[in-house]
C-alpha cells in the first residue's frame, strides 16, 4: 500500500484481548411485501438537486458530480425492539423512584440530561446483557436514505486506463452529521485526482443511518431510544448487497425508491464481490466501526477500507464517563432558530464548530436542519436526544477491535488519525489499534480533531487520493 509518512510503526509484539464474544450480524430478509406497499416520500430539501451546473454555481459538488438521493428499506427485520422515551422514564423511576428532572433552569437542565443519560446507557447495558427481550416490534419497517453522487467532467471510463475499474465510494457518517457534510471533501478528493486518469470515481453514495438527517425524519415514529451500531453496519451490507444498482445501469437517471437487486446477484456479490466495481468504503468516527463490522461479515463487497479516526476501542478500555459526558452535552445542545440563517451565524460562533471547514458549516445548515410542517423555525432534522442514543452504545466499538485481526488481509486499510487526541485512546494504544490488523495496512495522520470529515476536508481527499492511487 502507497501511503505518506506513517503515523504509527508496528508495535514489537501485540496486547493480547480478553474476548467480548462478539455477535455475527443477522442477515437482513426481504421484508413483507405489505409493508412496502406505501413507502415514503423524500422530506423537505432532500429533493434532487438541478445537476446543470449554471443553476447552482455555488455549489461546487455540482463541479464534479450529479447528485440525487434515494430511499431504501433499512436491513429487516431489526435486531432491537421500539423502546419508547416514556418507557425510558417508567424504567428509571422503577430503579431510583423518581421522575426525570424538569428543564425549567440551566441547573435543571443539567441534572435532567445527565439524569437521561445515564438512563440510556444502563437500557444499552441492559440489552447488551439480553435483559431487554423482543416483542414483535423488531419486525417494524425502518428506511435509510442515500445521496448518489455521479461522476461529471473529462475524467471518463473511455480515456482510463484498462487495467483499473471505475471506483465507488460508500461513505459512512459519524454521530450527528448529516450525509452531506461528506460533499467538501469529496470535492477535494476530485481536485486531487484531477488529470490522473488512472483512477476514476464515477459513483459515490452516501448512506445516512436510520436515526440520522433524512433518515430520522422519515423513521422518526419508529426509531425509540435504544439503538445498536452493528444496525448500521447491516444496512450497510444491506445497500450493498441488495440495492446499489448494477453497474449496467448506474449511469441512467434512478427512481427515488431504489429496486432491490434480483436474490441470486446479492448472493453473487456476497460471495464473489463485484465484477465491475471497485468498493473503498470510507468511515468516520461512530461510521469507522460500522463500516468494518460490515467489512468483517462480508469482505467481498469491499475492496479497501479507509477509516477515518474510527471509534474502534479494545475492551480493557472503559469509556463509561466519556460516553454519558457526551450524551448529556447532546440533550443540552439547541435545537431550534428562527431562520436558516440565524442557525448560520450561532453555529459559525459556537466552539464546536470553531474549527470546520467552511464549507462543511454551509452544508451542516443546509442539510442538517429542517423547517416543520406548520412551523415558521428550523429545527436539527437529529434530535439531541438521539444523538445521546447513538453515543451510548459502547458494545459495538469493543466487538470491532476484537474482530479487526481476522478482517480478509485482502481488504486494503488504511487509518487516518487525529492529531488533536479526542480522547477515545492515547498514543500508545492507538498503535495497537491500528495495527490490530497488522497486514495491507497502514495509517497516517492529519493536523485536525476527531472530527476529520467536517474540519479537514482537503486533508482527507488528499490523503485518500494517494490509497486510491495504489489500489491494484
Amino acid at each position: 500500500m502507497r501511503s505518506p509518512r506513517r503515523y504509527h510503526e508496528r508495535p514489537a509484539k501485540p496486547r493480547a484481548v480478553k474476548t467480548v464474544h462478539p455477535r455475527a450480524l443477522k442477515p437482513p430478509i426481504a421484508p413483507p411485501t405489505a409493508l412496502l406497499l406505501h413507502p415514503p416520500a423524500l422530506p423537505e430539501n432532500a429533493t434532487a438537486r438541478l445537476t446543470r451546473i449554471d443553476d447552482q454555481s455555488n455549489d461546487e459538488i455540482l463541479r464534479f458530480f450529479e447528485v440525487s438521493t434515494h430511499i431504501i428499506p433499512a436491513a429487516y427485520p431489526r435486531l432491537a425492539p421500539f423502546v419508547s422515551f416514556s418507557e425510558l422514564e417508567r424504567r428509571g423511576k422503577a430503579s431510583t423512584g423518581k421522575s426525570f428532572p424538569g428543564s425549567d433552569t440551566k441547573e435543571s437542565r443539567i441534572k435532567r440530561s445527565a439524569r437521561i443519560s445515564e438512563e440510556l446507557l444502563k437500557l444499552r447495558n441492559d440489552w447488551a446483557k439480553g435483559r431487554v427481550s423482543l416483542d414483535g416490534s423488531e419486525n417494524r419497517l425502518l428506511w435509510n436514505v442515500v445521496n448518489r453522487y455521479t461522476r461529471r467532467g473529462s475524467n471518463s471510463s473511455t480515456t482510463m486506463s484498462p487495467k483499473r475499474k471505475p471506483v465507488t465510494l460508500v461513505l459512512a457518517h459519524a454521530t450527528g452529521m448529516p450525509k452531506e457534510t461528506w460533499e467538501p471533501f469529496l470535492c477535494s478528493l476530485c481536485k486531487e485526482l484531477e488529470g490522473n486518469d488512472d483512477v476514476l470515481i464515477d459513483e459515490a453514495w452516501a448512506i445516512e443511518a436510520i436515526n440520522h438527517g433524512d433518515s430520522f425524519v422519515l423513521n422518526a415514529d419508529k426509531v425509540g431510544v435504544l439503538f445498536d451500531w452493528s444496525e448500521h453496519a447491516r444496512d450497510i451490507l444491506n445497500f450493498l448487497r441488495n440495492y446499489l444498482p448494477d453497474k449496467s445501469s448506474s449511469m441512467s437517471t434512478l427512481p427515488v425508491h431504489l429496486a432491490s437487486v434480483p436474490e441470486d446477484v446479492g448472493h453473487s456479490r456476497s460471495a464473489f464481490g463485484f465484477r465491475d466495481r471497485t468498493v473503498v468504503g470510507i468511515g468516520h468516527s461512530f461510521g469507522g466501526c460500522a463500516s468494518v463490522l460490515a467489512a468483517v461479515n462480508m469482505p467481498k463487497l469491499f475492496t479497501s477500507l479507509i477509516l477515518a479516526d474510527p471509534v474502534i476501542v479494545p475492551e480493557y478500555k472503559d469509556r463509561t464517563q466519556q460516553v454519558l459526558f457526551y450524551a448529556s452535552i447532546s440533550l443540552q445542545r439547541q435545537e431550534s432558530w428562527s431562520s436558516r440563517d440565524e442557525a448560520l451565524k450561532l453555529l459559525r460562533k459556537s466552539p464546536v464548530f470553531a474549527a470546520w471547514h467552511p464549507s462543511a458549516i454551509l452544508k451542516y445548515a443546509k442539510y442538517g436542519l429542517v423547517t416543520r410542517e406548520r412551523e415558521t423555525r428550523v429545527k436539527l432534522k437529529m434530535s439531541g436526544l438521539q444523538e445521546a442514543i447513538t453515543f451510548v452504545d459502547i458494545q459495538a466499538s469493543y466487538e470491532a477491535f476484537e474482530l479487526l485481526e481476522g478482517l480478509d488481509e485482502n481488504v486494503d486499510l488504511l487509518w487516518v488519525m487525529a492529531s488533536k487526541n479526542s480522547g477515545l485512546l492515547n498514543l500508545e494504544e492507538e498503535k495497537w489499534q491500528v495495527w490490530r490488523r497488522s497486514t495491507n495496512c497502514d495509517n497516517v495522520c492529519t493536523t485536525s480533531g476527531h472530527l476529520i470529515v467536517q474540519e479537514a476536508p482537503d486533508q482527507l481527499g488528499a490523503l485518500c487520493s494517494i490509497l486510491l492511487d495504489g489500489l491494484s
